[in-house]
């Protein structure tokens, strides 16, 4: 295929008059069922100096892969890409992948993922070889490919690992780039840069999908579970660098440190709720996950609790501004501590404060609340009707805790209350200028939320 004439013609794309922009687009949509037309665009991909031809170049090259890998499996009538250039594609990607910058590396992953779901290991035998060597490279763009990689490979088995046959490739897999994985983490963890944040994200999100519904074996041994605990407790614990604490709240969150710090919570609650509860194992769990629940209950729980309530209490006293899904987390974990005896001897001492300083405030109106119901009260409602739409939302969580708390530990209904009479007592007897109505609306939210709790049958028991 002529590379020159393509480019030409993707370059055409971008002009500012719309009929050269739409018979440039014609041409290529001829051009892409043509024989050689991926490498085509590698090749302009690999020698383009102009950044909004490779982004543009890099996207006609996304798109292709991803219809035409699998088009019978995908029910796509577009035309298959010839198994002869496959292989060529194969090879180019990871290099490219490592050259390339974020908006092309963000265009190019997709692409990866798409085609280790059909073709590794079988087609793509030496795939975690290359990605191994990225990883123990000493290039800082070496080393995130790989990252990228390994999460790539993690994503494709993360459903696959309940058949017998793809846990023990999964496994061999974890057991020849996990350790390397937690060293690059926990340089990371010590790093300020956006760049390092968004590293460890990919660290982060990595081990999510390698445990999402099996445990690999090298993960269930002792050391490495203390390793990489000790790991997701030092992300949450790190201080929050400059470039991931400016503009409002909402876009904090957004940022790659926020995000390492909720993949860090949720690897955590993963692992207690899913792994590390021996009563919340299923009848049909493996042997071995009963040892490792019972280990993971009294080692790892109760020092897991204590990280979690330190950020709370730096939380509670103003030193600290943690994002949602860290609130939301925090609490769904401190709904987990509130059965098993192993953690709740704990968890108890903390509770009054708890109740006090964390559910309180959390179930009270914000001034986000207050300014949603004067501009828009049908959302406003609908926000607070659907609680549990919201993903991640810690008033749904601080909910649900006071919901547990009172149905597993029914003395603990008559502190919450005896706490609501006196929020509700304190605004009645109060100067009408110096009532606070947030505050008694958050009191009778917390007994709302517990009616059905207080109106059961047995809650003296």
């Amino acid at each position: 295929m002529d590379v020159a004439g393509l480019r030409d013609r993707i370059q055409a794309t971008l002009d500012a008059n719309g009929d050269i922009r739409r018979q440039a687009e014609l041409d290529l949509k001829y051009a892409e069922s043509q024989p050689g037309f991926p490498n085509a665009l590698c090749d302009i991909l690999q020698a383009e100096q102009d950044q909004a031809v490779r982004l543009s170049t890099v996207v006609y090259l996304k798109n292709r892969v991803i219809r035409g890998w699998s088009p019978e499996e995908d029910h796509s009538l577009h035309k298959p890409i010839p198994e002869e250039e496959r292989g060529s594609l194969r090879n180019r990607l990871l290099p490219m992948l490592a050259s390339s910058p974020p908006p092309i590396r963000s265009q190019l992953v997709p692409m990866l993922s798409k085609i280790l779901q059909h073709d590794f290991p079988e087609k793509w035998p030496n795939f975690m070889d290359i990605t191994l060597q990225l990883l123990n490279g000493s290039d800082v763009n070496s080393v995130f490919a790989g990252l990228q990689c390994l999460l790539a490979i993690c994503r494709v088995y993360s459903y696959k690992v309940t058949e017998d046959d793809k846990k023990a490739e999964f496994d061999e897999i974890v057991d020849h780039s996990f350790p390397q994985l937690l060293n690059i983490g926990s340089r990371l963890v010590n790093e300020e840069s956006e760049e390092a944040g968004e590293m460890l994200r990919t660290v982060m999100k990595a081990y999510k999908h390698a445990i999402y519904m099996e445990l690999p074996s090298h993960l269930m041994s002792d050391q490495a579970t203390v390793d990489w605990c000790t790991l997701f407790l030092r992300i949450i614990d790190k201080t929050p660098p400059p470039c991931s604490m400016t503009g409002e709240p909402a876009d904090r969150e957004l940022t790659h440190w926020w995000k390492s710090k909720k993949w860090a919570y949720a690897n955590l609650n993963r692992l207690f709720v899913r792994y590390g509860n021996p009563s919340a194992l299923g009848k049909s769990s493996k042997p071995d996950y009963a040892q490792y629940a019972k280990m993971f209950m009294t080692a790892f729980a109760p020092e897991i609790l204590k990280g979690y309530l330190q950020q709370v209490d730096k939380w509670v006293s103003g030193g600290l501004w943690l994002s949602k899904p860290a609130l939301y987390y925090t609490l769904v974990f401190l709904e987990e501590c509130v059965k098993p005896k192993a953690v709740w001897d704990h968890l108890k001492p903390h509770i009054e404060n708890l109740v006090a300083h964390l559910i309180f405030p959390l179930l009270c109106q914000t001034d986000e609340d207050i300014e949603l119901f004067d501009s828009d009260p049908a959302e406003y409602l609908h926000r607070k009707l659907n609680l549990f739409e919201e993903v991640s939302a810690p008033d749904a969580a601080a909910t649900n805790f006071l919901i547990a708390l009172t149905k597993t530990r029914k003395k603990q209904t008559f502190s919450i209350l005896t706490f609501v009479n006196s929020v509700v007592s304190k605004y009645e007897s109060a100067p009408d200028d110096q009532k606070l109505p947030r505050e008694k609306e958050g009191a009778l939210r917390m007994i709302g939320s517990l009616a059905s709790v207080i109106l059961g049958k047995k809650t003296t028991s």
